[in-house]
């Protein structure tokens, strides 16, 4: 195993790549997803009704802290700047709005979102939602209230209802969570596939004609870089747990199991994709095809469930996916030693390449 951590360093290139690039890579997705939550989103406000209705509308949007309204002449120049993305959406305010409101004509407030970025697009479709649903329920009151002249009574009038809505397991919803908790596996499962596939490579070429790498050298191998990815795996939770301060329902413990297992899953995916044809190229170009679109698989952005079965397939073939179940077991819900064990058979399953990998090195050619 030190043999092989002295090749890495000896390798300017796969120095660079493999043992200061992962924390590299980790603190800039870090830093990328800092804030965890959108705020200030830019908004178009085209007011055609200038009236104190549409002015408290206005100041409603200037105090949601996901919005930040600016104030646009007419709805063409606002729609230009939409499909231009400098900003997230235009709520419109039409002529004689406050006119109909008091007659309860329930006028029409338009607003529109771009839902081309969705995260954004979620986060200005709930402000908007909250801010809508905030000011029907003080107009709706302040007309019960010429009836019924008691607040509490007019505020039932106007809102009979008034669900209480309580997010679980992110109830503040922070986006860097909910992303890095998959984006930083998925990338260190590409980096222990890549990391392997080469050294794989550099024995075979370190040995020329010769016989390569034996069982137990390979074994030494695996171990190697199985030791690599639970090293920058146990750097990624301490940024999670550590630096970034994320709670954690669960257990550590369980997590560098789950780690270590998706390490040799992913050394014995690299060393079987390199064993394919023994060409460096040919193997980093299917290690890049199986894994770079990892995160969209992973079923954090999209529900696993409801992928479809080609989908769901590919999923399977990712050491990742199989972690990141594991992972946010213990990140959100706690689970205990049977469903950690549930989610570590499916890792053991790699191990059955090993019979490849053994049965291609036999007849390497020469």
């Amino acid at each position: 195993m030190l043999r092989e951590w002295q090749a890495l360093w000896r390798d300017p290139w796969q120095r660079a790549l493999l043992l200061f690039g992962p924390l590299v890579l980790f603190l800039l997705l870090g830093a990328l997803f800092g804030q965890g939550q959108a705020r200030g989103l830019p908004v178009a406000l085209v007011d055609k009704d200038g009236s104190s209705l549409s002015r408290t509308l206005g100041r409603y949007l200037a105090a949601s802290p996901t919005l930040s309204p600016i104030p646009y002449p007419d709805e063409q120049k606002a729609y230009r700047a939409l499909r231009a993305g400098s900003i997230y959406g235009v709520v419109l305010v039409p002529p004689g709005f406050e006119v109909e409101v008091w007659r309860q004509r329930q006028p029409k407030l338009e607003a529109v979102y771009n839902g081309q970025f969705m995260l954004v697009g979620k986060q200005v479709n709930s402000a908007l939602t909250q801010l809508s649903g905030q000011l029907n329920a003080e107009l709706g009151t302040l007309q019960a209230l010429a009836v019924r002249p008691v607040a509490a009574s007019a505020l039932g009038q106007a809102q009979p209802i008034r669900p209480q809505l309580t997010a679980l397991y992110n109830s503040n919803s922070d986006y860097r969570r909910f992303l890095l908790s998959a984006a930083l596996p998925a990338l260190l499962q590409i980096l222990v596939v890549a990391a392997a596939l080469l050294g794989l490579d550099r024995r075979y070429r370190q040995a020329g004609n010769g016989p390569g790498v034996d069982g137990p050298g390979l074994g030494w191998l695996w171990l190697s870089y199985t030791g690599y990815g639970l090293l920058y795996g146990t750097l990624m939770l301490a940024l999670m747990f550590g630096l970034w301060g994320w709670p954690l329902q669960g257990g550590l413990l369980p997590l560098l199991l789950g780690l270590a297992a998706m390490s040799g899953a992913g050394s014995l995916l690299g060393f079987a994709l390199y064993v394919l044809s023994f060409d460096p190229t040919r193997g980093l170009s299917l290690a890049a095809a199986l894994t770079a679109p990892s995160f969209a698989f992973l079923g954090v952005s999209f529900p696993a469930t409801d992928m479809s079965g080609f989908a769901q397939f590919w999923r399977l073939l990712l050491p990742a996916s199989h972690y990141v179940e594991l992972q946010t077991g213990q990140l959100y819900y706690g689970e205990g030693w049977g469903a950690v064990l549930g989610r570590l058979w499916p890792l053991l399953c790699y191990l059955a390449l090993l019979g490849l990998i053994r049965f291609k090195l036999a007849r390497r050619p020469a």
